[in-house]
């Protein structure tokens, strides 16, 4: 059981979204990492979300190293509370003295945290050492991969061109007879053209060259 592998004396308290959140948020079947993100491993309740704590702070959940963060207090100015700027609707749907549920507006976005608090955006030291990676984590990873493959691509593109241009700039000067001869302040060998050409012709496999006699 969950709360026995927290703290066989803890409190768990769940924050559960309505069923519509399901349906109209970006996340209709939510990963086991969102989950967690709505999962605190202490007991909070309306009075003791009022008494030990203040707007903007962090609230720890199960995704290690992604607080919620409290945006409106029960007692204050909205008459309600937040976390995420997502409304606690109704208190205290289940309590067990162990177990805590309340129902919130929507799903919590660690999103929201990690643009508006990255101060609280912190990797746990255990997620690091286990090899665990977060979910947000892997996203940011993906992402940089990809913008990786994209340089090396470009790159790739660059050099072929430069080949492409050295070859046309010496074949355009070269008129072809056997063997050695010298064509200006160089000598060029059959074989040698015929590489370069070979390059331009692979190259315009991809890329149609107009070749101007």
């Amino acid at each position: 059981m969950v709360l026995d592998d927290i703290n066989p004396n803890a409190t768990l308290t769940l924050f559960c979204p309505q069923d519509k959140a399901f349906f109209d948020s970006k996340y209709p079947q939510p990963p086991l990492t969102l989950l967690k993100y709505h999962a605190v491993p202490f007991k909070m309740d309306k009075d003791s979300m009022e008494a030990s704590f203040r707007h903007g702070s962090k609230v720890d959940t199960l995704l290690l190293g992604h607080p919620l963060v409290v945006t409106s207090l029960p007692a204050g100015t909205h008459g309600y509370a937040s976390l995420n700027l997502v409304k606690v609707t109704e208190w205290d749907l289940y309590n067990s003295g162990r177990l805590i549920v309340h129902g919130v507006e929507d799903l919590f976005d660690p999103a929201f945290q990690t643009l508006r608090y990255p101060q609280y955006d912190v990797v746990a030291k255990d997620v690091v050492s286990s090899g665990g990676v977060s979910w947000l984590k892997e996203e940011t990873l993906g992402m940089l991969l990809a913008l990786g493959l994209y340089a090396v691509l470009i790159l790739f593109l660059v050099l072929v061109l430069y080949v492409v241009y050295r070859g046309h700039s010496k074949t355009d000067e070269v008129h072809y007879s056997p063997g050695n001869f010298p064509v200006g302040d160089f000598s060029v060998t059959l074989p040698q053209v015929m590489e370069e050409q070979t390059v331009v012709g692979w190259f315009s496999l991809f890329w149609p060259i107009k070749v101007i006699d």
